[in-house]
């Protein structure tokens, strides 16, 4: 009977495909998760705390928000699909809590435009926009601006999917040092204050006063494997 592989063509063989399974599953498998815990302060007193969770996988960015207020559970804040070297968006949703019920946006980007589709107790709406490009997601912004690059002043397209509408913000670098890096951000009148960390570039703090309160990092993030 013929033998198909001998010797060292057959060894050769064997560690191809051993090297191929293992870049594979490099390639394919989510990378560590990284948790970022803030405390919510209003007035100087901690009300809860905001919670964000970015996973990175292929070439994508998975960023999920939880929030956490006093005497209640855990709740879901937003979830974005992002392009990992471009920070664009493909996909975001966002649920919003009503006395009344829960109000849920969800927006699917494709090129140069944006279908929205808003579910409440009355029923649901939907609507397809046009968009410049690039533009981002109002929903990333805290970790966006940090990302971006800014020697002083940039401004980007960020669309909020639960107006419909297309905003230019302005991102302005107002103040520096060796570690850390403060930040502007105006938008649609609204201004926020974001600091954040130089090295592999975070949030450490932010500002919004027009709102009433601010987020300050609490924890070091920490990689986190899934368990299987």
């Amino acid at each position: 009977m013929r033998k198909f592989f001998s010797g060292n063509k057959s060894l050769s063989v064997i560690v191809g495909v051993v090297v191929f399974l293992i870049n594979f599953m490099v390639i394919s498998s989510p990378q560590a998760k990284e948790t970022f815990s803030y405390k919510i302060m209003v007035q100087e007193k901690e009300i809860g705390k905001m919670i964000y969770e970015v996973e990175e996988e292929n070439n994508f960015l998975q960023i999920k928000s939880f929030i956490k207020l006093a005497e209640e559970e855990m709740e879901r804040d937003a979830q974005l699909t992002i392009l990992r070297d471009t920070y664009e968006p493909l996909r975001s949703q966002k649920w919003v809590k009503l006395p009344g019920g829960e109000i849920v946006i969800e927006t699917t980007y494709e090129e140069r435009k944006a279908h929205i589709k808003i579910s409440s107790p009355e029923g649901t709406k939907e609507a397809t926009i046009s968009l410049p490009s690039p533009v981002f997601d109002s929903e990333e912004i805290p970790y966006l601006i940090g990302k971006l690059s800014c020697e002083q002043e940039k401004a980007i397209s960020v669309l909020v999917p639960i107006s419909g509408m297309v905003w230019r913000g302005k991102i302005q670098k107002i103040a520096e040092n060796e570690e850390e890096e403060i930040f502007r951000f105006t938008l649609g009148g609204e201004i926020t204050y974001l600091r954040y960390q130089k090295e592999k570039p975070r949030l450490v703090e932010l500002q919004a006063p027009q709102r009433g309160y601010n987020l300050v990092l609490e924890d070091k993030p920490a990689p986190r494997e899934e368990n299987n």
